[in-house]
């Protein structure tokens, strides 16, 4: 069980450096970086360091105290957790980049073939950019909720935790939506909070469900692949914990 706290951490600690990096190099990037991927990647993270404090206050004694925050956090957890596969969608703003040149001025080995990419490095690092932002935001998310998933299957058994994370993929499906489209955010809760019902009575509608059903498989088949090949990788070092 050492071992698989101490695999976590270490991860953690990775994607921390990682992010880290990430962002110096956004900040300083001489191609002018996508910087909106910062904060983004800042509301990815939260949902981890809350599921974090959730998992070390579920090991304290049950008081109505602990028991009130734990429900506080799971809130907070479940609103901003849509954030990490929000950030796929960011690979939209790469398309005002014009990655092929329908007419080149010059001839290229296949005749056949009178596409050519644009060979434009500027472009292509802003596609760089962006995918290891997206892809970053995306397994910083992925982390946290395979905790949280590990919670899930303690309490409730394998086949209903399962259950929670296609519902949890469902609801954040409805949230990129509502990001993406509406342009809402998740602390409208706390600074407009009057306007949550207006937006859900507005947006409840064929339009939005086929959107929450795209993103909400999209994001669960992604979290089914990560979890295999996590769990493949754990199985190989040897944890015998990972049940889930």
């Amino acid at each position: 069980m050492n071992t698989s706290k101490n695999n976590i951490m270490t991860t953690k600690n990775i994607l921390r450096i990682v992010t880290v990096v990430y962002s110096l190099w956004v900040i300083f990037c001489p191609y002018k970086g996508p910087r909106f991927m910062i904060w983004n990647l800042f509301l990815a993270w939260i949902p981890l360091e809350v599921i974090d404090s959730i998992i070390k206050i579920d090991k304290e004694n049950k008081t109505n105290k602990v028991i009130f925050m734990n429900y506080i956090l799971w809130i907070v957890w479940l609103l901003f957790y849509p954030n990490s596969p929000y950030m796929i969608t960011d690979f939209i703003h790469i398309v005002s980049n014009k990655y092929y040149l329908a007419k080149p001025i010059h001839l290229n080995y296949a005749i056949t073939n009178k596409i050519l990419f644009n060979d434009n490095f500027k472009i292509w690092v802003d596609f760089v950019n962006i995918a290891i932002g997206a892809w970053l935001g995306y397994v910083v998310g992925f982390l946290s909720l395979s905790k949280a998933q590990q919670l899930f299957s303690r309490r409730y058994g394998k086949i209903i935790s399962w259950v929670i994370v296609f519902l949890i993929n469902m609801a954040s499906g409805f949230a990129i939506y509502l990001g993406r489209f509406i342009r809402w955010n998740s602390w409208d809760v706390i600074t407009n909070p009057k306007n949550i019902i207006v937006i859900l009575v507005n947006n409840i509608n064929r339009k939005s469900f086929n959107f929450t059903i795209l993103f909400g498989i999209f994001t669960f088949i992604i979290y089914i692949i990560n979890h295999a090949v996590r769990k493949d990788n754990i199985f190989i070092e040897g944890e015998e914990n990972f049940e889930i």
